[in-house]
Parts: C-alpha cells; sequence; structure tokens
C-alpha cells in the first residue's frame, strides 16, 4: 500500500511537543551538509555492498519503536504508528526496550523487558510473532538470523543468532571492546560494526566480511577478516545501519552535537540531521525501500523524544528536511516523561509464493519437479525407478551435490516423456550425463541402452541390494568430490532401508555436506554400509536420521553423530528441518505416506539445500506447522509436491498461511525498481533476480576429467 507522506507538522504536534527551539529545528531537519573527511581507512562504497534492485516505497509500511523510561528502561513498550502520525495496534502488544523487524515485516525480534498484555486497541488486530534476544541485533536480509554480540568475562564476538533455533555461529574474530550492534549488508556479505579508533580514541566503524545465510554445514563458516576500519573516527562513528540500496547511516558527532550521518557516494560521510541530546537508542532505522531514514531527536533530559522521518531528494538524502511522525509526549501515546528508542520500520509486502508441482501421475509430477528447480536447463540428471523407493532415496544426495534433477522411470522402458524432459534440460549441456541408480532389476538395460541411443553419457550405480546401492552412490561422491578441500565432506548419514520416510528427511541436509544416505537395515547396519565406513577415515561423523537408524549408528562408536528422532516420520522431518536448515528460504512439503511424489520432491530440496516436510495428505501435524511457523522470518517459498489427491488444497493452503510475507529485498513477488546507487560496472544484472528458492547456491560445477570419463565436483565456496 502506498502511505501518506507528511509535508508539515500541525500546530498542535508542534506545541505539544514542547522541546525548545532549537530541537524542533533538529527534529524538521536543519543539518550540515558538509562532507566530514575520513582520513584513514577504506571508507564506504555503496555499490560494493549494494544489489542492483531496490523495493519500491509501496512497500514501506509503519513505523516501531520502544517507548522507555528513563529512570526504568525495562518497562518499555512496543508502539507502531504510520507515517502520517496515526497509532497502529495490533491484538497483542509487547513489552520491550529494543525492537527490530523482520525483512518480510511477519516477525518482531525484542529485546524483552518483561511479559506482554492484550491491548484493546483499534483495527487491524493482527498476531505478531515474537523473536526474543536478550541483546540487540539487526535482521539479515534473508530474515533467517539477526546479530549478536557475546558478552561475557572474555573476549566478544558478533554472532548470527538463528531464527528457527536456539543456537548462533560467529561472525566476527574475538574483540576486545563492544561491538554493540552489526549491521548486515544487503548481499549479506559484510556486517558494520562499531570499533574502538586507535588515533582518536573515539568510535569508528568498520566492515567484516561474512557469509549470510549461514549454512547448516559449519565448514568455512569460520569468520573471514578482521574487522576493516572504515576510517570514521574523527565522528565518533556508532550505531550503524545499512538500507536496501547500500547506503550506509550512522550516529556521530558533529559540530553542532549529536547528529545523522549517511554516506552514498564517494563524498563520505555527510551530516543530514541533528539529533539534540545524545541518548540511549538513538540508532536510525531506513524504510525497506531506502528512500527514507526515521531516527530519534530527543530533548535535553532524554525524557521526551521526537520520532521524525527524513525522505530523499531525488536520489539522496543531503538537503533532506525532516517531518516529525509522533512524538514521545503526544496525547495519543499518553506517556509524559517517556521517550522513544531504537526505531524500526516493517515491510508490507506479498505472502509467501505457494506452488504445487502435480501431474497425472508419479512420473509426471517429478517431470514437473524438474522445470520448477531446474527452469533453464542443468548438465545431466539422476534417474531411479518409479516402482520402488530404496534407490530413488538414496539418488536424492547425489542429485544436490550435482545440482541436477532427480525423475523416475518404470523399469522396462524408456518413458518418452521423461526424454522429452532430459531433452529440454541438456540442450545446451556440451556432454550431458545421466546416473541411473540402481541394478537392472530396477532399471533395465533397454532404458540404459536407449539413453545411451541419444547421445547421454549414462552411468549406472548399483550394489547387490538397497544398501550396496547406497555404499555405491557413496563412492561416487567419493570419486566426484576427490578435489574437495579437507573438511568440507567429513559426515555420512544413516536412515533406515526398510522404510522410505526417514531416508527422505535425511536428503537435504545430506546435500550441505556432500555427504551420502546409507541404508541401515532396521536397527541393524549391513556389512557393506559398515565395511564402506570403517574403510573411509574421513567421515568423522555418521548423523542417525529415525528412530532405527538411532538406535543403529552405535555401531560406529565415537563417530556417531547427531541422533535425529521423533515421536514419528512428521516429527522426524521437523526436527531434522530445525537441526539442519534453521534459516530456510524456501520449504517443500510432501507426502509422509506414499513415496513417489515425495522422493522427486526430496531430490528438488536437496539440490536447492532447503529442508522437505512431511505431512498427512489433509493434515499439517502439529510437529511440522511449530517448525515452519519458527522458520516463518526467512521463508518466501513453499513448494507442495504432487496432485490434490496426494496433498490437499487445505494443506497448501495451510503452510503458505504460517510461511507469512515474502521478504522485502529477495521475495520473488515484490516488485524491484533498479537501485539508483548500482554502479552498472559492477555487473551486468539491472532488474531484480528470481527468488532465492529457484537460484539456490549450488557451491560446485559439474567439470569433465581429463583421465575418466565420470562427471567430477568442481568446490566453489559462496
Amino acid at each position: 500500500m502506498n502511505l501518506p507522506v507528511r509535508t508539515h507538522i500541525p500546530a498542535r504536534r508542534a506545541l505539544a511537543f514542547g522541546l525548545g527551539t532549537a530541537l524542533l529545528a533538529t527534529a524538521t531537519g536543519v543539518c550540515a551538509t558538509t562532507p566530514a573527511s575520513a582520513a584513514t581507512g577504506q571508507g564506504w562504497d555503496p555499490t560494493l555492498h549494494s544489489l542492483p534492485w531496490v523495493p519500491p516505497t509501496s512497500v514501506d509500511g509503519e513505523i516501531t519503536v520502544a517507548l522507555v523510561s528513563g529512570t526504568d528502561p525495562a518497562s518499555g513498550r512496543v508502539v507502531s504508528f504510520r507515517r502520517e502520525g496515526s497509532r497502529v495496534d495490533y491484538s497483542t502488544s509487547y513489552s520491550a526496550k529494543d525492537v527490530a523487524w523482520a525483512p518480510g515485516g511477519d516477525a518482531l525480534a525484542r529485546v524483552g523487558a518483561g511479559g506482554f498484555d492484550v491491548s484493546g486497541g483499534s483495527q487491524p488486530h493482527e498476531f505478531v510473532p515474537v523473536v526474543n534476544r536478550s541483546v540487540p541485533g539487526l535482521w539479515s536480509p534473508f530474515g533467517e538470523s539477526t546479530t549478536a554480540t557475546a558478552l561475557g568475562s572474555g573476549p566478544i564476538t558478533v554472532r548470527a543468532a538463528w531464527s528457527g533455533a536456539n543456537r548462533s555461529d560467529a561472525l566476527t574474530p574475538a574483540l576486545a571492546t563492544d561491538p554493540g550492534v552489526a549491521a548486515p549488508t544487503p548481499d549479506g556479505l559484510s556486517v558494520v560494526l562499531t570499533v574502538a579508533d586507535p588515533v582518536s580514541g573515539l568510535r569508528d566503524l568498520a566492515t567484516v566480511e561474512v557469509d549470510l545465510p549461514r549454512s547448516g554445514n559449519p565448514y568455512g563458516g569460520t569468520p573471514l577478516n578482521a574487522p576493516v576500519p572504515l576510517g570514521f573516527g574523527d565522528l565518533d562513528a556508532h550505531d550503524p545501519v545499512v538500507s536496501n540500496d547500500g547506503t550506509l547511516a550512522f550516529v556521530g558527532t558533529g559540530d553542532d552535537g549529536p547528529a545523522v550521518f549517511v554516506v552514498e557516494g564517494a563524498d563520505g560521510p555527510v551530516q543530514v540531521a541533528l539529533l539534540g541530546e545524545a541518548c540511549e537508542g538513538q540508532r536510525p532505522t531506513f524504510s525497506p525501500s531506502g528512500r527514507s531514514l526515521a531516527f530519534v531527536a530527543a530533548a535535553p533530559d532524554c525524557g521526551t523524544s521526537a520520532l521524525t522521518v527524513l525522505d530523499k531528494v531525488g536520489d539522496t538524502f543531503v538537503g533532506a528536511t525532516g517531518q516529525v511522525v509522533v512524538t514521545s509526549s503526544d496525547e495519543v501515546v499518553g506517556a509524559t516523561g517517556r521517550s522513544f528508542a531504537t526505531p524500526s520500520w516493517r515491510a508490507v509486502t506479498a505472502n509467501a509464493a505457494a506452488d504445487r508441482l502435480g501431474g497425472s501421475n508419479r512420473i509426471s509430477t517429478g517431470i514437473s519437479a524438474s522445470r520448477y528447480g531446474w527452469p533453464d536447463g542443468s548438465e545431466g540428471a539422476i534417474l531411479a525407478s518409479s516402482e520402488s523407493f530404496p534407490d530413488a532415496l538414496v539418488a536424492g544426495p547425489l542429485a544436490g551435490a550435482y545440482g541436477a534433477p532427480l525423475l523416475i522411470n518404470p523399469r522396462a522402458k524408456l518413458d518418452p516423456r521423461v526424454l522429452a524432459e532430459l531433452k529440454r534440460l541438456t540442450e545446451d549441456a556440451v556432454d550431458p550425463f545421466v546416473y541411473i541408480v540402481g541394478g537392472e532389476g530396477v532399471i533395465s538395460k533397454d532404458v540404459r541402452n536407449a539413453l545411451a541411443a541419444q547421445g547421454f553419457r549414462v552411468f549406472r550405480i548399483s550394489g547387490a541390494d538397497r544398501f550396496a546401492t547406497s555404499v555405491a552412490v557413496a563412492q561416487t561422491l567419493d570419486k566426484a568430490t576427490s578435489s574437495f578441500p579437507a573438511g568440507s565432506r567429513t559426515s555420512a548419514f544413516l536412515a533406515d532401508g526398510t522404510n522410505f520416510p526417514d531416508a527422505l528427511s535425511a536428503g537435504p541436509p545430506a546435500s550441505l555436506f556432500y555427504a551420502p544416505v546409507l541404508l541401515s537395515k532396521g536397527t541393524a547396519v549391513p556389512a557393506s554400509v559398515k565395511t564402506y565406513v570403517n574403510g573411509r577415515s574421513a567421515i568423522t561423523k555418521v548423523h542417525a536420521i529415525g528412530g532405527q537408524a538411532v538406535q543403529a549408528v552405535d555401531t560406529f562408536g565415537s563417530r556417531a553423530g547427531e541422533r535425529i528422532a521423533g515421536a514419528d516420520r512428521f516429527a522426524t522431518s521437523a526436527s531434522v528441518a530445525q537441526r539442519w536448515f534453521p534459516g530456510s528460504s524456501g520449504i517443500g512439503y510432501a507426502n509422509g505416506t506414499s513415496f513417489p511424489d515425495a522422493v522427486t520432491g526430496g531430490a528438488v530440496m536437496a539440490a536447492l539445500q532447503q529442508p522437505l516436510l512431511l505431512v498427512s495428505p489433509t493434515s499439517v501435524p502439529y510437529s511440522v506447522n511449530y517448525v515452519a511457523r519458527s522458520l516463518r522470518s526467512s521463508t518466501d517459498d513453499v513448494v507442495v509436491f504432487g496432485g490434490t489427491g496426494v496433498v490437499s488444497d487445505v494443506v497448501l493452503r495451510n503452510v503458505a498461511s504460517t510461511a507469512g510475507t515474502q521478504t522485502a529485498l529477495w521475495g520473488r513477488d515484490v516488485e524491484a525498481l533498479d537501485n539508483p546507487l548500482w554502479d552498472q560496472a559492477q555487473g551486468v544484472a539491472t532488474r531484480k533476480a528470481p527468488s532465492r528458492l529457484k537460484t539456490a547456491d549450488a557451491r560446485a560445477e559439474v567439470t569433465r576429467s581429463t583421465t575418466d570419463a565420470l562427471p567430477r565436483l568442481k568446490f566453489t565456496q559462496r
């Protein structure tokens, strides 16, 4: 929706403000426009941290602030306002002293200040899920985590705190002083934090290269570098935020006192607004479009303040005039003696995209999944039986590693629909390949010969039984990834091979590690599987998925890894997602009581490095719904595999509703505009890329070995 832009301050509000002429002038935009110097450090180049697209102003919703008492900050409560100053009330009103909206506007992170109370406010009555944090933080642009500082008696680190799980990963090396709230860049490749300037003794800003969203595979997740100063120490720079267009804003001290500065290009920091008194909670916030900047200007005693907005004039904040949205002493709030803190701008975006991939039968459903995941083709594909599940299950991680689709085919003859899809996929491939997983008893020699006659390089992977076939797939992965760096593939996954659900859930996390899914025989480990694991010293952990495998994995002693098992197949799939995919941009859903559509869907999710959750044909189990809600802030897309007879429309509507709304920058259905700050020399793209679900990072590319016809994989770090 388009929100009205305030063009003046009503006299009633100006009088009610009562903070003095100087502060009123500050709040309405009296500012210096002379660039500040950056004598040392690398400075800030927006084009190095931005993307070629930005959201439109139609996504800019309301502004939320914490209303706190100077004598008791813990008494703060959350209040929200539209741009013209009217109050927005939700069905639940939370207490907080620091708040931050998720990039889709469908979850609110808060530093709590007690419980919550149900307000009797006006429309819209809306439930707002809350992510509780012990320290302030800002969201990754993907919504999968918030930045947080780990404070203790020793060194301090900035961490990525997952939104879907109660754990975090280090983003920076150990720091001597508290860096405050770190601000992620829109591309997710850096964070900006506050450091001590060794020359002035004041504060400066610095960047650290990071890797957001974080992967469930910890390899390569260590901090990439020490903080690199920007050289703003003469301004006592702190409280940074980065806009979706790459603009940097921060709080500093200019000639006239505390102020908001922006860096939009080579000119360096420019003061755009005065803040009055230096108070807690004055970190500014950009609107999702990047066209507006909100901040809190405070009275001398920090007891009252004004929520104020600057709108760009053309493509710059320089010279803009601030407009007061509301004051903390306004009669709408009724909070004399309290002030605003930590404003955060909420995005208003489209609902999460929901797709159904189904066909008239299992084969056509697999083809639909292939067309969805690989609209522009691939170098090859994996082929498994449409009539039995074991080989198709262990083929999923192979598809995930190669970034290739899994198609299913009857035993006797090559289905013409499958051949047509293979030709579409590999139309531009130089030397297309097909892996057949399973012996001639499940995919006949006639099928292999038909593929070879069509010009495909065909490789059959099989063993004496399903368990030996899982080992053969593992050995193929070993050979294909033999050039990968040490530590990148040290895991294997174990699941029951006498039933399909647990092995199905194991496929996507296995793809994160380029690891195989090995099959147990109930609670026993077949000799072929045991021999393989014991003979490969590089495997340090065998993770067990499902109750049967949890018992079987003890065979491997100290190499037994994590044991993930729920009360049933649905709960197991939910636990797997929460453990290895706590920041998913897309979630796949499949029928947990029937294998055909689930195996091809599982391969899609494995290749996209996203989770697959299992549902019943007509309902979403509680355990699955609980985890899906925890992933709400990062979920842009949901995909249901199978027709309405396999997974009902009721389920599709349920999972789509649970997914919330799309992230403002990365959601595929959010309108995009050209980013004026984007330097076209930095890349060829000038319009928004597709959804992350369809452009998942493959991390490897298929290459042709000069000494072996087997397709190899080349490791590339994200």
